[in-house]
């Protein structure tokens, strides 16, 4: 195995404990029984009181 290819399997030494800070990007928003929902681009779906 090559550095490089080590290298790119271990993520570049990103600590694992530390939050990414990876945000869902919003798809698509809308109202379901009077409350407001938001469809997320990995496909998660949640109310936004």
């Amino acid at each position: 195995m090559t550095p490089e290819t080590l290298h790119s399997l271990l993520g570049a030494g990103i600590d694992a404990n530390k939050p990414q800070g990876v945000a869902k990007q919003v798809v698509r928003t809308g109202t379901l029984n009077g409350r407001k929902v938001v469809q997320y681009s990995d496909g998660s779906t949640e109310y936004a009181d």
